[in-house]
């Protein structure tokens, strides 16, 4: 009977304790002991200062459904990476309604407080958290960021407004700057590379405009340094002798280089300019201005990036090609990123974020046909005309760890920006951040079609697809294909509007006729479909096999495209690979060649490099297996995505990135 009485008491107390208010909060009924899965509302982040890398103190609004108890519970705010929060952070560094905190935890830049013990905050009241700008600073990182937040009452988690950090001190300066160096010892010669973007009205003309560097004081200066020790973009500065004042150093950009408004600008000075290092300090930076931007913008400190040459061996992983590639043009572009690149993001892409150059013209409308990731048609396309940006959501969740192709064909209507080099914005849809692409080349007239009705212009082309497979390359940069090559009764088949469009040519399907009619240079060429007849010039041929559709792509046999566009054809039996090469003499013939190119060609140092790492395979995370320098050849014996296999003079095999070489016969 006792342990009845007992067990009702116990019950009662925690009901009084759930149902009635402790005489402090007696008009306060919405109080929970344990937290329920609800939302605060209006989350609100207030940021005097959007610059990147600033100190400044951050203020987090909210509303709460819940009423939050003193010394009890908490808040939790989850800050992206990149926003620098200190580890020495207290209680005294943080406020909630203008009261210090009774506490809090800090772990992975997830930050949990107690609410004052002098405070009780009722439900539909707002909350401010303050956290002094003494012990957070702004990302290094231009881009859109969200803090989420949730507290011990309401547990569903929550995210501000999108904020945007700009690298932009100025409106009339270049964006902050990043220096990275070789080596950080006092005294020694590094190779310098200074990257940064112009602003919206700093666009920089070749011949004309300049970039003046002033470095920190006790750098060790050369009385003048040799132009070709220079590049800007990828163009060196053969035949300028650049004179010293002081530490500052002008740079007058080369005749063909023209660098628009919002540009990306990368600088390399190689460690034979003499440019020695002050004393090292965690406080060297650059000071940039150009003629157009002439406010000097003080860049971020020295990076030391030990043991990198003088050659830029990294890639950002983020190609991009465009075809074709004439100013003004409309054009196909194909963007390629290598797995793992947006992991920093989230593990999982439901959509991306296409941010083209300035110049770049794009509809105000895209259909969702014209954009594949994968091969897979989008779910869903908008476009953002005022700042440049395709947008786009996928039906398939794709992982951040496996490579993405993304292919936006011809008739989306994009249209290429003047001629320069240029980098495109790569980001996923939802999360902050973005990467730059590797740089991609616009020129004044296009490189990579033939107009109809003239003759082929001989053009250096590699093909390689492989037997059920829809990833193929073009010159070494990969694709997707809408349909894999196969093989139907012993004959090779593969995609004509694939092959046709990387060769030059130019197709056009009649769905009433059944046939393709296909336009090279001065060849016409009519093919119908489940027929072993074509007509080329008028004159009819006889095929290997009909051409078959195929996943709704017309397939052809491969000799087709050996006898009708000049080009040789090797099959690799052992991976089930075709390579098809045109140019460099290749002819009608279907034999196997012994020499593909590159292959047996020799590869020689760039002229603006003194020498380049070769490695033990193909990517920079491989072991340095040496260097070449400048005069030394290698041969080149097979490749491997945007890397030689090569033989070196000593007689040992290593491997080279294609881009900081020149192929030679």
């Amino acid at each position: 009977m006792r342990r009845k009485i007992s067990f009702l008491l116990v019950i009662s107390l925690i009901l009084s304790l759930y149902y009635f208010p402790v005489p402090a909060v007696a008009a306060h009924r919405n109080i929970r002991i344990f937290g329920s899965y609800t939302a605060v509302t209006n989350p609100e982040l207030i940021l005097r200062d959007n610059v990147v890398d600033r100190p400044v103190s951050y203020f987090i609004r909210f509303t709460t459904p819940h009423t939050l108890m003193g010394g009890r519970d908490t808040v939790t705010l989850k800050f992206p990476q990149g926003i620098d929060i200190s580890s020495n952070i207290t209680a005294g560094n943080v406020s909630c309604n203008s009261r210090d905190v009774a506490g809090l935890d800090l772990s992975n830049n997830i930050l949990t407080l107690t609410v004052p013990s002098a405070v009780n905050i009722l439900a539909g009241e707002e909350v401010e958290i303050g956290i002094a700008g003494s012990v957070i600073r702004n990302p290094r990182e231009a881009g859109y960021y969200q803090i989420a937040l949730y507290t011990s009452q309401d547990t569903k988690e929550v995210k501000t407004e999108p904020f945007y950090i700009t690298d932009f001190e100025y409106s009339n300066g270049v964006s902050k700057p990043k220096v990275s160096i070789s080596t950080g010892e006092s005294g020694k010669a590094p190779v310098y590379r200074i990257s940064f973007k112009t602003s919206p009205n700093g666009r920089l003309t070749g011949g004309v405009d300049k970039i003046f560097l002033t470095f920190p004081s006790g750098t060790g200066m050369p009385g003048w340094v040799d132009g070709r020790c220079i590049t800007i973009n990828g163009y060196t500065l053969a035949g300028q002798t650049l004179t010293i004042e002081g530490n500052k150093i002008t740079l007058q950009l080369p005749a063909g280089l023209t660098i628009p408004a919002n540009g990306a600008v990368e600088l390399v000075i190689s460690s034979e300019a003499q440019i020695k290092n002050p004393r090292a300090s965690a406080y060297n930076t650059i000071r940039v201005a150009t003629s157009a931007e002439t406010r000097e913008i003080t860049s971020f400190p020295y990076k030391t990036e030990e043991g990198s040459s003088s050659a830029e061996e990294s890639k950002a992983g983020l190609s991009v090609v465009v075809t074709p590639d004439g100013a003004g043009q409309q054009a196909a572009y194909t963007i390629t990123i290598k797995p793992g690149l947006l992991y920093r993001f989230d593990s999982t892409i439901t959509g991306l974020v296409l941010a083209f150059p300035s110049g770049t013209e794009i509809p105000s409308a895209v259909s969702k046909e014209h954009v594949k990731v994968n091969g897979r048609t989008a779910a869903g396309v908008l476009v953002n005309t005022k700042k440049g940006e395709l947008i786009f959501t996928l039906d398939e969740t794709l992982s951040s760890n496996e490579q993405i192709v993304i292919s936006i064909d011809r008739a989306a209507g994009i249209k290429n920006p003047g001629p320069a080099q240029y980098k495109m914005d790569v980001g996923v849809l939802r999360s902050a951040g973005t990467i730059l692409s590797d740089w991609y080349v616009i020129k004044t007239a296009s490189s990579s079609v033939i107009p109809p009705g003239t003759t082929p212009v001989t053009v250096n082309k590699t093909v390689r697809l492989r037997v059920d497979s829809i990833l193929a390359e073009v010159d070494n940069l990969v694709t997707v294909m809408d349909a894999a090559p196969a093989i139907v009764s012993n004959v090779t088949l593969v995609p004509l509007r694939f092959v046709a469009d990387a060769l030059g040519a130019t197709t056009e399907y009649n769905s009433a006729g059944s046939y393709v009619t296909v336009k090279y240079g001065t060849k016409e060429m009519t093919l119908w479909v489940n027929s072993k007849l074509a007509k080329v010039n008028g004159a009819f041929v006889s095929l290997a096999a009909p051409a078959s559709m195929i996943n709704n792509r017309l397939m052809v046999p491969i000799r087709f495209v050996s006898e009708n566009f000049g080009a040789q054809v090797a099959w690799d039996g052992t991976t089930r690979s075709i390579t098809i090469t045109q140019g460099n003499g290749s002819g009608s013939s279907n034999s196997t060649p012994v020499n593909q190119y590159p292959i047996g060609y020799k590869a020689y140092v760039k002229a603006e490099h003194s020498y380049v790492n070769v490695r033990s395979g193909p990517g920079t995370h491989y072991p340095l297996a040496g260097k070449v320098l400048k005069g030394e050849y290698m041969m080149i014996t097979g490749t491997e995505g945007d890397w030689y296999k090569v033989k070196l003079t000593s007689g040992e095999a290593a491997w080279v990135a294609s881009w900081v070489v020149d192929v030679r016969t």
